[in-house]
């Protein structure tokens, strides 16, 4: 009979630059039971809100990138990941909590702004349009 692995598992969420996506970063100890596997888990903090999962199939990894798009700006959201292996899943990590920005800055930066030179004494019209 196989056994459901036992496994630790510490979930943090890492720090990146403006304009990067999260990463979900996790330490993990092997035992007795080898994993193949995580599956990494999210969930909305307002009661109901649908788990989603994610299969991490390399055992080696260690980090997770969240794609903001999939979660909505301003509101918070638990993550948590299992380890698996054939006989199935292995205990919850602890979660770790991550709040997308309430505003979150296109990949596509507004174009530069340029100096422009007026000659001295000519008509101006301004406008300001984005």
């Amino acid at each position: 009979m196989k056994k459901i692995l036992a496994a630790l598992a510490i979930v943090v969420f890492f720090a990146v630059p403006a304009f990067a996506d999260p990463i979900l970063v996790w330490e993990f100890t092997q035992t007795e039971n080898l994993a193949t596997g995580f599956k990494v888990y999210s969930q909305g903090t307002t009661a109901g809100s649908p788990v989603h999962s994610y299969i991490v199939s390399n055992i080696n990894a260690r980090s997770f990138p969240i794609d903001e798009t999939r979660y909505e700006p301003g509101k918070t959201y638990n993550f948590w990941l299992t380890a698996f292996n054939s006989a199935g899943e292995g205990p919850a990590s602890n979660t770790a909590p991550y709040t997308r920005e309430a505003f979150v800055p296109t990949e596509n930066p507004p174009p530069a702004i340029y100096n422009i030179n007026i000659p001295s004494g000519s008509p101006v019209s301004i406008n300001i349009e984005r």
